[in-house]
This record gives C-alpha cells, structure tokens and sequence, in this order.
C-alpha cells in the first residue's frame, strides 16, 4: 500500500501490525509465565538458582510486549523505506543500554525492558506524522 501511495490502507495496515504485535506477545508472555516454573524445575537447577532464574524470567516476560513491538515498528519503518531512522533510534537505545549496564548490574532487564519501550515510543513521535496521512 506504501508504494502505491494509499496513505489509508498503509496506516491501517500498520496499525493492524502494532496490534497484532501487542496481542501476540501478550499470549506469549501469559503462556510463558504459566510454563517457566515447570520448565525451570525439569532442568533440575539448585533451589538458589531456581528463584534467581525465576525472577529474571519473570521481569524479561514482562518486557516481551516492549521488545515485539520494538521489532514491528523497524519493521514498519523499513517497509515504508526509511531505514535510517530505526538504524538511529537502536544505536541510540543501545548506547544508553550499554551505559546503563555498567552503571547497575542488578537492574540490566528491568533497563533493557525500560530502553526498548522508549525507543517504541521515539519511534511513534518520530514519523507520527507520516503514519497519519
């Protein structure tokens, strides 16, 4: 639709990406919070390890919505040609990332989950106006 210049459908169909993107990852993260605990025990880890694999698991599934929209948004850019933008906004969230994790080593998911959201959000104000044609 972006080739052909039909703003309408080129929005819709991208917003119809976003949201399949949200629900999906939802379904993930839902499925995956209900299975980690079983999976975590058949691997047959000591108990300390358990709870700290535990809770790493549980905050990194709490990010998946952040980290598959993250990924449906480049993709979006990219298939409207703009390739340069999405190449910016992850060095950017990237080098904050790295900054970030030297900074605090026992917050690095809850970061990385935090870092991924911002750069949805860059993302969306970035090129808002050329999706709402």
């Amino acid at each position: 639709f972006y080739g052909a210049k039909n703003h309408a459908l080129t929005s819709k169909t991208a917003g119809q990406g976003i949201l399949f993107s949200i629900a999906l990852s939802i379904v993930v993260a839902l499925m995956w919070l209900c299975m980690q605990n079983s999976i975590l025990i058949r691997m047959g880890l000591s108990s300390e390890v358990l709870q700290s694999s535990r809770a790493y698991l549980t905050v990194l599934t709490l990010g998946l919505p952040a980290i598959f929209l993250f990924f449906t948004t480049d993709s979006i850019f990219k298939g409207s040609g703009d390739t340069k933008t999405p190449l910016k906004l992850t060095a950017i969230a990237l080098a904050i990332n790295i900054g970030l994790d030297l900074a605090d080593k026992n917050d690095i998911v809850i970061i990385t989950g935090s870092l991924y959201t911002v750069s949805d959000a860059l993302r969306y104000f970035s090129n808002k106006e050329k999706w709402s044609k």
